[in-house]
Parts: C-alpha cells; sequence; structure tokens
C-alpha cells in the first residue's frame, strides 16, 4: 500500500477572517478568545479545562527554526500515525517525499502567520487510509512570531 498523502490536501487560511469549518468550530473559538487583541494566543494562556472537550485529538508542536518537535501527541494522532512521537522531532521520522510536503505546508503557517488544514484521505506507514481533517492553529512565546502549533484531528 502506499501512502497517501498530496499537497493539494493541505490548505492554509488568514488568521482574519477566521475560516469557517464546522468540525473545528469550537477549538477556533477558543483559539480567538484565547488571543483577545493579539495575533495569536500563546500557548500558555489557554486553560487545561478549556481543552478537554479536544485533548485525545490534539498535537502541539514547537517550532525551533529548523523542526518541529512534538509536545504532545494524543491518542487520536498515535493512532492514525501507527507509533507515539511525543518528544520526536516531527520531520525527521518522514520519508523524504512527505517531508517536503509538510515542510512546505508548516512553513507557510509559520510565515503567514496563518491557520493550516489537511483534508482527504491519510496513510503513513503503509496504514489503510482514513479520511480525516486536521487544524493547525499558530501559537506564539512572548512575540508575534509562531512559536507552537496547535493541531486538532476530526475523523470524518
Amino acid at each position: 500500500m502506499t501512502n497517501a498523502i498530496s499537497a493539494t490536501n493541505f490548505e492554509v487560511f488568514p488568521l482574519d477572517p477566521l475560516p469557517d469549518m464546522p468540525e473545528f468550530e469550537s477549538l477556533i473559538n477558543l483559539w480567538d478568545v484565547t488571543r483577545g487583541d493579539a495575533l495569536m494566543p500563546e500557548w500558555r494562556d489557554f486553560l487545561f479545562d478549556d481543552l478537554m472537550p479536544w485533548i485525545g485529538r490534539l498535537a502541539i508542536s514547537e517550532f525551533d527554526g529548523e523542526e518541529l518537535h512534538v509536545g504532545l501527541f494524543g491518542g487520536a494522532f498515535v493512532n492514525l500515525f501507527g507509533q507515539e512521537m511525543t518528544g520526536k522531532p516531527f520531520f525527521a521520522t518522514l520519508l523524504p517525499a512527505e517531508r517536503e510536503i509538510f515542510r512546505n505546508h508548516f512553513m507557510k503557517i509559520i510565515e503567514g502567520p496563518c491557520i493550516g488544514r489537511y483534508k482527504g484521505e491519510f496513510s503513513l506507514y503503509g496504514r489503510d487510509p482514513e479520511s480525516i481533517s486536521v487544524i493547525e492553529l499558530p501559537m506564539a512565546k512572548k512575540s508575534s512570531d509562531v512559536s507552537y502549533i496547535l493541531h486538532a484531528l476530526a475523523v470524518m
């Protein structure tokens, strides 16, 4: 079985106006309220209780200028990728062709900054394809630069 990853399944959206994604509406609203008047919220501004409805479907990655490091990889992401990636460098775990697709997408989010989404069939490492939607919400750390990305998964 081949991997089902295509650059055409990745999209980016401006931070304002917020995109219409019904499967992520409550999380987008939480992200928006948490940022207040800032361009993006800071990761430390989120309350754990507010994220509870999403907790198993969340991943958090930190960008160090070169690599995304996975700080949290919820159970739904573990099932999708077939491996636990908490504490691992994300790009380094991918095959070269996938690495390029993901890096190009995430760099658009970081440099924008903007909101990202993957929607469609997804399969890595020979796993059966699943129809999913993943949102990527940028977060800052004491500046207007993207330091973290909040990822959330919806199985369609």
